[in-house]
């Protein structure tokens, strides 16, 4: 999960919190526990204003002497890394991509969500369900649900389906699952392999 350092300020019976890296992250609480608990929220509920203003999230810097460790959710954590990815990938102006490349590399410690899971959230956000996207794709409805579930990967076929009914670019449907796959593999046990010797 994501963690962002967040500072904590005595103002009488009261804490007042702030984000170093979030600044639209501000709230206060009585007493620590109550800061801590209004930073947690805070601090979720500030993404929304870098995904609605189509801005990347930033990383989070390394914690100073003095400073809390906030962790976001767990799905929003995925949802954050996720988000970069896409402005990276999607971005058509070199300064933006600089910009979002460098948030996204530091995140990139982070394991990555199965293709599955970005598709749920499309069909939340649509409120529709995996049946009506399904039809309106032309894939049977297993064939959806398996992806969904991260039982199925996304293949090249259904990059471009989902890329017609989402807006999206395929690459990035077949570049999620490529960084997923590769992350599922270095985390397998697998025996050492020497680089195959050339000729002299």
């Amino acid at each position: 999960m994501l963690a962002y350092p967040a500072n904590f300020k005595k103002d009488g019976k009261f804490f007042v919190v702030s984000f170093p890296d979030i600044p639209e992250a501000i709230t206060q609480g009585e007493g620590m526990e109550d800061a801590v608990a209004m930073a947690e929220e805070v601090l979720r509920l500030s993404m929304d204003f870098y995904f609605e203003g189509h801005r990347a999230v930033p990383a989070p810097s390394k914690k100073k002497r003095g400073q809390i460790l906030i962790e976001l959710p767990a799905k929003v954590s995925a949802k954050v890394v996720r988000w970069n990815e896409r402005l990276r990938t999607t971005a058509v102006n070199s300064s933006k991509t600089s910009q979002v490349g460098s948030a996204s590399e530091e995140m990139e410690m982070f394991d990555p969500p199965h293709p599955g899971e970005l598709v749920q959230e499309w069909i939340e956000g649509l409120q529709t369900n995996v049946t009506q996207l399904a039809r309106h794709i032309d894939v049977p409805r297993p064939r959806l649900a398996g992806l969904v579930k991260g039982q199925s990967a996304i293949t090249a076929d259904m990059a471009l389906r989902l890329a017609a009914a989402l807006g999206d670019r395929p690459e990035l449907w077949m570049e999620l699952q490529v960084k997923y796959d590769l992350w599922q593999a270095k985390h397998k046990r697998m025996p050492k392999i020497k680089r195959f010797p050339t000729a002299a």
